[in-house]
């Protein structure tokens, strides 16, 4: 300690140590006289209550502000792992949406109660399919988003079950529904209907996708499918002209209605010349026995650049005329509800079709692609209703977990 004094000594440690300067010079006296060698001073001033009661305050504090610190953590809630081409992706794609509407920093879960089949999401971890209904899991959570997806058209558990609002409203956790695919049923129904309406009252944030799907939940903004507004953000939807020798491109989907059994039909009587594909592979590799030539294909990039190749696309699914649209050649939709009414906003009804006596006609001379004007006002709703919802994330306090 050559050119310190052992009263210099004292007072540093003093400041160090306990935070503040010494009482007196008297104080300060005692030290440097009463200690041999620094190491007995420092482990003086160490031990004392005086110390170890500014440690734990300090420690104390350090825990008060780290209940501040750190990512909003949301946790995101759909059908993602029940194999379906569009679904499986409609995580990644709400939360490449929400990091461009939120400036504070995320960090994304994705939880998915059916079938929990693999699906990909880079964004963040998939979580163990019981998070969503366990109040200890939750607990680690900020926000929970609901959504995008028909999840309430086919109501998923638990969404539906009577004590599930009232424990996340009991547990303090803010939830949101996005874009939701929603029936005009389901407030009518004499068991879900109340529990609808309890869900979309506590709900921080409303947003359902399509027309049908705002009529039965008041109040919500329109934000449409999130697959298809990542989409146009990249830049889809410029049209584009078919290429030399290409030919029509029918998107096959199991049967589960009506319609789309009779659409199957007339594939397996008209559908020659036209190529086939489907994305389930797993839930629909019975087709092949009807459809030799059938092929699949995973993800909405890989079924969009098949798209892309065709003269006209005919679609059963919905993310296959989302794909064809982004691609930006010609599309008809086949099947109800959601692919009509998406068709319906676009102002081009005409396109989804409603029987199949004239689809040979209309393959040969296909309508034009939709220009880029038509999806100005989906977009427009979609970046509207992302402002309302990153404005609630903004505002939302991190949770202790």
């Amino acid at each position: 300690m050559e050119g310190w004094r052992r009263e210099d000594v004292v007072r540093a440690l003093y400041r160090v140590v306990l935070g503040r300067e010494a009482e007196n010079d008297q104080v300060v006296s005692f030290h440097a006289g009463a200690h041999a060698a620094p190491e007995t001073l420092i482990r003086a001033l160490l031990d004392c209550e005086e110390a170890r009661e500014r440690q734990r305050r300090m420690a104390l504090l350090r825990r008060m502000e780290a209940a501040e610190a750190g990512p909003l953590r949301v946790l995101l809630f759909g059908a993602y792992g029940n194999g379906n081409l569009g679904d499986a992706e409609q995580a990644e794609a709400v939360a490449s949406l929400l990091r461009g509407a939120v400036a504070r920093p995320l960090q994304f879960g994705a939880c998915s109660f059916i079938d929990a089949r693999p699906y990909a999401f880079a964004s963040g971890r998939v979580m163990p399919a019981d998070v969503v209904a366990d109040p200890l899991a939750l607990a680690g959570w900020d926000l929970l988003l609901i959504g995008g997806g028909g999840l309430f058209a086919t109501p998923h558990w638990p969404l539906m079950e009577p004590g599930w609002a009232a424990m996340l409203r009991k547990i303090g956790l803010a939830y949101g529904l996005v874009g939701i695919g929603v029936g005009r049923a389901l407030r009518d129904d004499p068991r879900h209907g109340p529990i609808w309406d309890a869900l979309l009252a506590g709900a921080a944030f409303r947003s359902a996708r399509d027309v049908p799907s705002l009529g039965a939940a008041p109040g919500a903004a329109w934000m449409p499918d999130p697959v298809l507004l990542v989409g146009l953000r990249a830049g889809g939807g410029q049209p584009r002209p078919p290429g030399q020798g290409a030919r029509p491109l029918i998107v096959l989907k199991r049967a589960v209605h009506e319609e789309e059994a009779r659409f199957l039909d007339w594939v397996a009587a008209e559908g020659t010349g036209c190529d086939l594909v489907a994305v389930e592979r797993w839930r629909e590799e019975e087709l092949v026995a009807r459809f030799p030539d059938l092929r699949f294909v995973e993800g909405v990039e890989a079924l969009g650049q098949l798209c892309a190749g065709a003269s006209v696309v005919v679609s059963a699914r919905y993310h296959g005329c989302i794909a064809a649209l982004l691609a930006g050649v010609p599309c008809l939709g086949v099947g109800p509800g959601k692919i009509p009414a998406l068709f319906e906003a676009l102002g081009a009804r005409d396109q989804a079709l409603d029987d199949y006596g004239g689809v040979r006609d209309r393959l040969t001379r296909p309508p034009a692609p939709l220009e880029l004007a038509r999806f100005a006002p989906l977009q427009a709703a979609g970046e509207a209703a992302l402002a309302s919802l990153g404005q609630v994330m903004e505002g939302l306090p991190r949770r202790l977990g």
